[in-house]
């Protein structure tokens, strides 16, 4: 039997299967590559954000990135299924709607039930993050070496 006769025996993975059943992206004709949905453009973010499942306590988890119809979760404890409903409240937005695209073993992704203000959550992060921003331009402003920051000195 051939090299090609005993692939052709074995069955494929499961994650094999799920790639070869997935939707199309504009591809060029003839192609023997399958294609792919186009991904949504991702901004990386680090904001803590609270899940609820219903019957479970909320989580805090960390969203590691946004686009507008979706996101990337980090969790160590959290471990939704394929499929299934959460809510989701970031920091000064109203609670999302969002199902389960996909699990790992530390992380996992949303697709929101509407989009997401883009714009709000980068303006949230902004005014939450504004007093590090700030001690860290004075600090680059003051020419405190880098050798010192990393030191752990305190310069005020």
């Amino acid at each position: 039997m051939t090299d090609q006769q005993d692939f052709a025996v074995v069955e494929r993975p499961d994650w094999l299967e799920a790639l070869a059943r997935r939707g199309t992206r504009s591809s060029t004709k003839g192609s023997p590559l399958p294609s792919y949905p186009e991904r949504a453009a991702r901004i990386r973010t680090l904001i803590k954000a609270l899940v609820i499942r219903d019957g479970f306590e909320a989580q805090a988890v960390i969203v590691r990135n946004i686009s507008l119809n979706g996101m990337g979760i980090a969790s160590r404890v959290l471990r939704p299924r394929t499929g299934e409903m959460l809510r989701i409240r970031l920091p000064g937005q109203h609670e999302l709607y969002a199902e389960v695209r996909w699990a790992g073993e530390d992380a996992f992704g949303v697709l929101l039930s509407r989009r997401l203000d883009l714009a709000g959550v980068q303006a949230a992060c902004r005014r939450r993050n504004s007093p590090l921003l700030d001690a860290v331009e004075k600090r680059l402003r003051d020419d405190v070496p880098p050798s010192a920051m990393r030191a752990g000195r305190r310069f005020t």
